[in-house]
């Protein structure tokens, strides 16, 4: 693989995942918006993950010394602990003062 390809590679990778990271962060209410305008966009998040995953699949067989790669159950974990937290946390902090 040339040069070239692979900084694309990398480029559209770390794009992927700054979506899914910016798609996370709203969906979990950390920007302020509603319920309704932000659990639409969790599901999407979720699906940047995959072309990010088949990409950093592909640059593991190079052997450049550079790889990025996050593993997708770690980022799946963190999605779903994230929205596990953010919305069972009111219901666990009544049990926790008390």
């Amino acid at each position: 693989m040339s040069k070239p390809k692979y900084i694309t590679l990398v480029i559209l990778s770390l794009l992927f995942s700054v979506a899914w990271l910016l798609g996370l962060y709203v969906s979990l209410g950390l920007s302020g918006f509603s319920t309704e305008r932000r659990m639409w966009l969790f599901i999407p998040s979720l699906l940047c993950l995959i072309p990010s995953w088949f990409i950093d699949k592909r640059l593991k067989k190079e052997s450049y010394k550079i790889k990025p790669q996050i593993s997708i159950g770690f980022c799946l974990f963190l999605s779903f602990f994230g929205l596990a937290l953010v919305y069972g946390l009111p219901y666990i902090l009544p049990y926790i003062k008390s």
